[in-house]
């Protein structure tokens, strides 16, 4: 008997694949999934091109994870996948995928690390539910989280179900080989998984990321900490749906604390997925990125129009400097510029002595090699910090130390 195709999932294995996402849907694919990160040293390549790919053919999308757990290290895999998948509101809800078990961990031991790992995806995106893809039994379900299963053969027979679920909600029937129908129309043999009749297809949005509701005061994600609690820390957010755009901005910016590019041949290669993921600059992937990471924050937190969209820092100074719209003083939301050129970062507080900025191609140990994104703190004073650059955002008065600021650098 041949079993309804819901959902496809993929990883860099089809990264040469050109898929025909209309046939694809024209053949059942509701939704897809992608392997985002396995363990806390590898990020699938082909992810964030695929990730574009779908929303540009309004085809809802996944992350998963593939895991490695030992005792001590659910924590880390859970926070490495949050900064590489960047689960948002609208996507499928994330994904654990539990295939192997080299430390040979009990049923009570998976199970802690299930939940652990669960937990500190939840709490960041604000969202209770999740999948769990494994055939290992475990001695308490995590509560949110369902079985995804695997059983392929040509005849369909159903998967058996691990201890303690009951049933599952989503099998992934074929593995391109095995399994009726083991190909799909528009992508070829792939893993291919249908939804159990209790969700149907009509139900797909029960399995997507909903927006975080709070009762009273807002829950805020945990954010990065430093010294120096003065008038320039950014404010905090209201409620994520009226938060206003430079607050906005701050937590995106800091939400990719701790992101790494690529590395090969025993160096770091620039590969990263912010170029992808602003469409002018896709051609800037392999080039130094610290400009392109301050025209994502821009995308990502729709003040592209306020922002220049470059990978080049010199041309950001310039853009800044002729719309009047520069200053000597640091600003929540400003462009910082170093070094007459040189490098640049988001602006996310400052106090008398110091301004802290989100900085892309950069690290912490001195090196001449940049490998990610990390939180730094400069002394305002030093003649390594060329200028700032202002949006003017309409309706919006930057928090700023320029004593002659009025709402707009153009105005002072």
């Amino acid at each position: 008997m041949k079993r309804r195709i819901d959902a496809i999932d993929l990883s860099n294995y089809q990264a040469d694949r050109k898929i025909d996402w209309h046939e694809a849907r024209r053949a059942g694919v509701k939704f897809a999934y992608h392997k985002a990160t396995e363990a806390t040293n590898y990020s699938d390549p082909a992810y964030p091109m695929r990730r574009t790919e779908m929303f540009q053919h309004h085809v809802p999308f996944g992350a998963y994870h593939f895991a490695h757990p030992n005792r001590h290290n659910a924590t880390a895999e859970a926070n490495y996948f949050l900064r590489y998948a960047d689960p948002r509101p609208g996507d499928m809800v994330p994904v654990l995928d539990l295939e192997v078990n080299e430390h040979h961990m009990s049923e009570d031991e998976l199970a802690a690390w299930v939940a652990e790992w669960f937990d500190v995806v939840f709490h960041h995106i604000g969202h209770r539910k999740g999948l769990l893809y494994t055939r290992f039994p475990i001695s308490k379900k995590p509560k949110g989280v369902m079985l995804w299963v695997a059983r392929y053969n040509n005849d369909n027979r159903r998967p058996e179900v691990p201890h303690p679920f009951w049933t599952w909600t989503m099998w992934q029937f074929s593995d391109g080989q095995f399994g009726n129908p083991a190909a799909v129309p528009g992508v070829g043999h792939c893993d291919i998984n249908t939804l159990h009749r209790r969700f149907g297809f009509v139900r797909v949005n029960r399995l997507k990321i909903k927006e975080p509701r709070h009762h009273g005061k807002a829950k805020e994600r945990p954010a990065e900490k430093w010294t120096g609690q003065a008038s320039g820390v950014a404010p905090k957010a209201r409620r994520r749906r009226h938060e206003a755009p430079v607050a906005r901005a701050v937590r995106i910016a800091k939400s990719q604390v701790g992101y790494h590019e690529g590395r090969s041949g025993g160096h770091w290669n620039n590969i990263q997925k912010f170029s992808r993921q602003v469409p002018s600059l896709r051609w800037s992937n392999g080039q130094p990125w610290c400009c392109t990471f301050v025209s994502w924050v821009a995308e990502k937190s729709g003040l592209a129009a306020y922002y220049p969209c470059t990978a080049s820092v010199a041309e950001a100074e310039a853009w800044w400097k002729a719309k009047n719209q520069w200053s000597e003083y640091p600003a929540i939301g400003a462009q910082v510029i170093y070094g007459n050129g040189e490098h640049t970062g988001f602006v996310v507080g400052y106090d008398d002595l110091y301004v802290y900025a989100i900085e892309g191609n950069t690290n912490n140990n001195g090196s001449a090699e940049g490998d990610g994104v990390y939180l730094k703190k400069r002394l305002r004073t030093d003649p390594y910090v060329s200028g700032y650059g202002y949006p003017e955002i309409p309706g919006v008065r930057l928090r700023t130390a320029d004593p002659n600021y009025y709402g707009t650098r153009s105005a002072a």
